[in-house]
């Protein structure tokens, strides 16, 4: 299995994987290649991408090898299967709503504004981050997912864009500072904030919850006020 590196031309040659556009042919769905037991995906497959997707790619082939090596059929009831990431001509829509939330609510808070982002890989969790960005004039927002934190200084305070995907809990986001991050003009945005319901439930902060689904090539967005 090969995850998110450039593609090894000995490698292909040795074990006669099919390629495709310069990159190893594998299925969009179980990243099974042209070879039996031979998975890949991130950039090798799909060619340059973000560190989310290739981090998706792999959770994608180690639930296939797992079923592979259980002799279970690597389709079935697959989540990959029936949800889709949301298209890129639907992106601008995303952060527009990200900046009409802004709109509404910055500036009629006293305390930090915090959005609280669920949804699974590729949904647009990110791209709703970028549209807090652009809103502020703030370029190049992208998923801290490697990070867990990254910051951004504007004129009226600092935007943080967390993902949690790596920690164990929310609450290991004690440690990174949180409860200093919740200060009147400061924007807060955790993705996978799933996990840190019960820290979030008693922040000192405005939270806005917003499910993000993407689904037969359509994007829904739910916010909870």
């Amino acid at each position: 299995m090969a995850i998110g590196q450039a593609v090894d031309a000995e490698l292909v040659k040795h074990i006669g994987v099919e390629m495709a556009r310069g990159c190893l042919k594998a299925d969009p769905v179980t990243l099974e290649t042209s070879v039996k037991g031979v998975f890949a995906g991130g950039d090798n497959a799909s060619g340059p991408a973000s560190a989310i997707k290739a981090v998706a790619a792999g959770k994608r082939a180690s639930e296939s090898i797992k079923r592979c090596l259980d002799g279970k059929n690597m389709l079935s009831e697959r989540f990959e299967a029936t949800v889709h990431p949301v298209p890129e001509e639907l992106f601008p829509e995303t952060k527009n709503i990200a900046k009409q939330l802004l709109k509404d609510h910055y500036r009629k808070t006293k305390v930090p504004l915090l959005f609280a982002l669920v949804g699974e890989l590729g949904t647009g969790k990110t791209t709703f981050c970028q549209g807090i960005g652009g809103y502020f004039s703030i370029d190049r927002v992208n998923s801290p997912t490697f990070n867990i934190s990254k910051e951004y200084v504007f004129a009226f305070g600092v935007f943080y864009h967390i993902d949690t995907y790596r920690l164990e809990s929310g609450e290991e986001l004690l440690d990174l500072g949180f409860e200093k991050m919740l200060k009147k003009g400061n924007i807060i945005a955790i993705e996978w904030a799933q996990k840190a319901q019960k820290l979030l439930s008693g922040a000192s902060a405005k939270v806005i919850w917003v499910f993000l689904k993407g689904e037969n090539g359509k994007r829904k967005i739910l916010v909870y006020l």
